[in-house]
């Protein structure tokens, strides 16, 4: 089985690859990749074949380098990719121009290469509790930006039922993760990964 995290270098992003790593999740992960970008990642002991990238999201000739080192098969892929930067309405140009390039315009560039390849697998979409109820204050881009890139996986998902093809596809919208809410997420990984059938699932933690 292939795995691949997006965002692999952040927190919850460094929670799931140590389980994945110690074979308590996604036991059946043969071959993991882990996309970074600044932070580099820890090398861990495991059985498991790992290979390490970088990838700058605000760079086009950095994606397309990635996506040309990916498999033409992935199982499973987890989205983690995120700039969560202080943006209120009234903010400098370049920040609201870097958190629409970063959380949509250029996910969306990349996830058009990537989601053929997870034809037959499982997508976990980690969004923001800000899709259900917008931040309106200091991070009013990063809202839109992330209502946007919902918006996109949501045209995604019409477009795989429209045309009868499979779809496992999990939206995970977290706000300020703690302990309990990590042992929640691997469970959510867990429990659906095991699961056989089309589905679409929201969880808020």
């Amino acid at each position: 089985m292939n795995v691949v995290i997006l965002g692999a270098s952040g927190k919850i992003g460094k929670f799931i690859y140590q389980k994945v790593s110690q074979g308590r999740l996604i036991p059946q992960t043969k071959n993991l990749i882990l996309q970074f970008n600044k932070n580099r990642i820890k090398k861990l002991p495991s059985k498991i074949k790992t290979k390490m990238i970088k990838m700058n999201i605000l760079s086009k000739k950095s994606i397309n380098k990635f996506i040309k080192k990916l498999p033409e098969e992935i199982n499973v892929l987890i989205n983690l990719l995120s700039t969560f930067e202080e943006t209120p309405f009234q903010t400098d140009n370049k920040k609201i121009e870097k958190t629409i390039i970063s959380n949509f315009l250029n996910q969306a560039i990349l996830l058009k290469e990537i989601l053929p390849k997870v034809e037959n697998g499982i997508i976990f979409q980690f969004l923001d509790v800000c899709v259900n109820t917008p931040y309106t204050k200091n991070y009013f881009w990063y809202s839109v930006s992330k209502n946007a890139l919902f918006s996109f996986f949501k045209h995604f998902e019409e477009y795989k039922k429209n045309n009868n093809l499979p779809y496992k596809i999990v939206y995970i919208l977290p706000k300020n993760i703690k302990n309990n809410g990590y042992k929640e997420i691997e469970n959510i990984i867990s429990t659906c990964t095991n699961k056989k059938n089309n589905f679409v699932e929201y969880y808020t933690i």
